[in-house]
């Protein structure tokens, strides 16, 4: 070290007793984040779940989605373009594409000579499944026959007879855009140079894998970005369809596999195969016959017997001591079916029940309550049941109708599948060609109709599809499945059903006498005065806070009348705790007297009021009370009804211990719900309605 000083200057030096001063060398860095000058590497090259066909003017309705290769002509009589996508979502939007090469396989060309294939940038979504000359998707046509592109090309390749093989075209700045979200990615057209006659490319649905459709795609993430794949946002099933997303043919086949279906993960191991990417379905057919199918329902293995006949329902189980298989039912039996062993008719174990004799659907429980249970449908006992997974029953439930429900409901329940996150499971009804909404306690909340609006003649099996939420449902008679979906954005609206964490009456007549256990709830003036009074409470729990009220509604369901007098119903809202099998004319828990006197302490605010009419149900508004309870103005203690009435009149109503017509806290409009969360929510507020009997519901009945 040299300074062109006079005098030496001292630095300290590494044994210096003050570390502070030693000799240091500071150094400023950046790590590589776009994972080096390489980048990362991505090649797609899906199975027969790959999405990729061809348009044919000569065969204008047909859908060549099944075919193993793709025909391409340009002549003046026959017209036919290909068409693939590929799904992009492994890529993070952040990400900047270096490259993009397309390739395929030439198998020949039919004119034999050298052409040019030119790719287009599709402009209107289709599916590989539906779409033919006219039709884009489901019943949407192309706005000009032959598919919607853009007329400029984006590049073309030279094809020549004499050396088929592999094709391949750069395409990096379309799948940058894609990524990027500059274009929609609906995929890819080809066009042949004029002349061109059957220049047939290899699809996915080529037996030999290496021959199928191949997109490389290089890519790097600039330093700050965020680079890695952000989590598939959850959908809900928690909507009334208004449109058909999809459908896929059952038909062809000597035997019917329409009767049960059941969503199954990629990579499960199916018959010596394997589910492909994007995950498939297992339905059940004849004679026994599982069928495994892609996405798109693509028939990829029908060679699945079991050995059994007529079975009904199937629900794979994705954890749990039963992770990996499957449950089926028929008649009393459950079978537990391991998809993996081999020969199929060995692979499955069964038991008899003796709480069911027509189960009909089995479905896995996917969150809410019973989160990983089993739900089964019996359609001749008109009952749901929720089995453990070691086959023990949790709970029995009538399938009881609540007002609003279709005026010929028949009941002919056969498939049934839960809707992920909650309490509700969707049946369908094959006699009335209807889809019904059902609580886990059993209470039918909404349904629609399938037959003239989507053209389910009988729904026998349904599903809900893990990726889109979409019903699914299939038509033994119709051979197909279809997959129904709501156009109407969430508007973070939800509905709550809460039946009563305790319910009694009390009576005069027997001061001391405690009925919390009775099936009935009196309301009544007695001979000499005496009255009867209910009370009731529900948990409101599990909706937030700061949830607005739109409607709030109070039902219950009377069974008998005494008199026939006019006379009114009054709700009154209750001002200290009680317990359903503590509270008594004299008594609010068995132990301490109410503060009121006897017969109950409760305002003297009539919360709502109704006029006797008969037997029925009973509809009362109580949304201020409701609201009141969670903004924290009053304590919630429930309400007491009593009776406005002459003596030798009164009512009874169904408690929560009747079998049937329990009461319940409800909204009924179909426009204003039970709650509505306040402030930005897309989703479900963060208070999961979760618990017992509590079932968020939907918009809208149609």
């Amino acid at each position: 070290m040299k300074t062109g000083l006079t005098s030496a200057p001292r630095f300290a030096s590494k044994e210096h007793s003050d570390a502070s001063l030693r000799p240091r060398l500071v150094l400023t860095y950046a790590c590589p984040c776009d994972a080096g000058a390489a980048g990362i590497s991505l090649v797609l090259q899906p199975d027969a779940a790959g999405s990729d066909t061809y348009l044919d003017d000569g065969n204008p309705g047909t859908n060549w989605g099944a075919a193993t290769d793709m025909r391409i002509s340009n002549k003046s009589n026959s017209q036919k373009r290909g068409l693939l996508k590929f799904d992009l979502s492994g890529i993070p939007a952040a990400a900047l594409v270096t490259s993009a090469t397309l390739e395929l396989n030439l198998e020949g060309i039919g004119s034999g000579d050298t052409a040019s294939i030119a790719l287009h940038r599709v402009t209107r979504d289709w599916h590989p499944a539906q779409t033919n000359w006219n039709v884009a998707l489901n019943t949407s046509n192309w706005t000009s026959p032959g598919g919607d592109i853009d007329p400029t090309a984006i590049t073309s390749a030279v094809i020549d007879p004499l050396t088929p093989g592999a094709t391949q075209w750069d395409i990096t700045a379309l799948v940058g855009d894609w990524v990027a979200g500059n274009q929609n990615n609906y995929g890819l057209m080809l066009k042949g140079s004029p002349g061109v006659n059957h220049a047939d490319f290899s699809t996915s649905n080529h037996a030999t894998a290496a021959l199928r459709p191949k997109l490389t795609i290089r890519y790097h993430c600039p330093c700050g970005a965020q680079c890695t794949v952000p989590e598939t946002p959850s959908c809900s099933a928690l909507f009334i369809p208004d449109s058909v997303a999809g459908e896929f043919s059952t038909a062809g086949k000597s035997y019917r596999y329409n009767t049960g279906i059941t969503p199954v993960p990629e990579g499960m191991p199916f018959n010596g195969k394997t589910v492909p990417s994007g995950g498939g379905w297992i339905a059940v057919g004849g004679s026994g016959r599982l069928v495994l199918l892609s996405r798109s329902g693509q028939m990829l293995d029908d060679t699945f017997t079991t050995g059994l006949s007529g079975l009904e329902g199937v629900a794979y189980v994705p954890s749990g001591e039963l992770a990996g298989k499957l449950v089926v039912v028929k008649g009393s039996q459950i079978y537990l079916i391991d998809p993996t062993i081999l020969p199929p008719g060995s692979s499955y174990k069964h038991m008899s029940v003796d709480f069911a004799s027509d189960l009909r659907g089995a479905s896995y429980i996917d969150g809410g309550h019973f989160d990983g249970h089993i739900a089964l449908v019996d359609k001749a006992a008109h009952r749901l049941f929720i089995i453990a997974q070691n086959f023990t029953l949790v709970q029995s439930r009538d399938l009881s109708v609540m007002p609003g429900a279709p005026a010929s409901y028949s009941g002919g329940v056969e498939g049934i599948a839960h809707l992920p996150d909650t309490d509700l499971f969707l049946l369908t009804d094959v006699t009335l060609g209807y889809a019904h909404l059902y609580s886990a306690q059993g209470f039918w909340q909404r349904g629609y109709e399938v037959i003239n609006k989507f053209g389910i003649s009988k729904p026998t099996s349904a599903a809900i599809d893990p990726q889109t939420c979409a019903h699914v449902l299939g038509s033994h008679p119709d051979d197909r499945y279809k997959l129904l979906t709501s156009t109407n954005a969430d508007d973070g609206t939800r509905q709550s059903i809460l039946a009563p964490a305790g319910d009694t009456f009390i009576l005069s007549v027997n001061q001391t006498h405690n009925m919390g256990s009775d099936t009935g709830l009196q309301v009544e003036v007695e001979n000499k005065g005496h009255r009867r009074a209910a009370l009731l409470r529900f948990d409101l729990g599990t909706l937030p806070a700061d949830a607005k009220v739109h409607s709030a509604k109070l039902r219950l369901h009377a069974h008998n009348r005494v008199g026939n007098q006019n006379w009114n119903l009054q709700v009154h809202r209750i001002k200290e705790s009680w317990t359903e099998n503590g509270a008594t004319w004299l008594s609010r828990d068995g132990s301490q007297n109410w503060s009121g006197g006897p017969g109950g302490s409760y305002a003297p605010t009539v919360v709502a009021s109704l006029p006797v009419a008969g037997t029925g149900w009973y509809e009362f508004d109580v949304t201020a009370l409701v609201q009141e309870w969670l903004d924290g103005v009053s304590p919630n203690n429930g309400v007491q009804i009593i009776a406005d009435a002459p003596q030798k009149n009164g009512l009874e109503f169904s408690s929560r211990e009747a079998p049937m017509h329990h009461s319940w806290l409800l909204s009924m409009a179909s426009d204003t719900l039970l709650w509505r969360p306040s402030g930005a929510c897309p989703g479900p507020c963060p208070a999961s309605p979760a618990a017992a009997g509590v079932v968020p519901l939907l918009r809208e009945e149609v």
